[in-house]
């Protein structure tokens, strides 16, 4: 409780000084440590002098919400707000398996596959906590099959870098990196529809008091996703 009255004392006193002055000085936005490392600080490095001081708070995906009730101006996260937030999918990303570059995959090119072919090899994967997770085990339950092997890490770099050292398939919402090969996974195998991907969601109070701030920064995170990860984000 005292965290929190320190914070919101905080936001208060930000209010007013951008009430005051018209500008906006400081701006929180509070996502888990890969979307802080991956996207925001990668973000930041592209903000103009004018802009506001970008203050990351790193939390778990299931505490964004209540941070955001408790004075940080935005969030970023793979798990929608909840409905009392305005929300902007400003990413997705496909999900990926990665394998070793002279895997037979790699070597014939291949763009996509099905994820009954994919649970014939031995996977890593995150832990159940990650959404990434919950899709490819969302999926497997819906087509009625198992898993033959998978092992569990929940750090997205080493996982794909098992991966490429050929310690199995590494299956994530995750960029290429190591110089793994990436092939998307589809729940049905020649129907790109059934893609899996995970959407990142950009949300904030409805009443802040620098709606214009918030939404010019969640158009630009959206440009900077598209740009670095060229996926469409799919907003309405």
């Amino acid at each position: 409780m005292a965290r929190r009255f320190v914070v919101q004392a905080d936001y208060f006193s930000d209010a007013v000084a951008n009430l005051a002055t018209g500008s906006v000085r400081r701006f929180s936005i509070a996502a888990s440590a890969p979307i802080v490392s991956g996207l925001l600080a990668p973000f930041v490095a592209t903000l103009l002098p004018e802009d506001p001081f970008i203050e990351p708070r790193s939390a778990e995906h299931l505490a964004l919400d209540v941070m955001l009730r408790g004075g940080v101006d935005a969030v970023i996260s793979p798990v929608g707000p909840a409905p009392e937030f305005h929300r902007r999918v400003v990413g997705r990303m496909p999900l990926r398996a990665f394998v070793q570059a002279d895997h037979a995959w790699a070597q014939a090119r291949r763009k996509a596959i099905g994820v009954a072919d994919l649970l014939e090899h031995p996977l890593i994967a995150s832990s159940e906590k990650a959404v990434g997770r919950r899709l490819l085990d969302a999926a497997r339950a819906r087509l009625g099959l198992s898993y033959r092997s998978i092992r569990e890490c929940d750090d997205n770099s080493t996982a794909i870098a098992n991966a490429a050292a050929g310690k199995g398939v590494a299956v994530l919402a995750s960029p290429p990196a190591h110089g793994a090969y990436p092939v998307d996974v589809w729940e049905e195998p020649d129907r790109p529809e059934t893609a899996l991907a995970v959407r990142f969601f950009m949300a904030w109070h409805p009443q802040h008091h620098a709606l214009h701030v918030i939404e010019d920064l969640a158009r630009r995170i959206e440009l900077f996703f598209l740009h670095r990860h060229c996926e469409l984000p799919s907003n309405p």
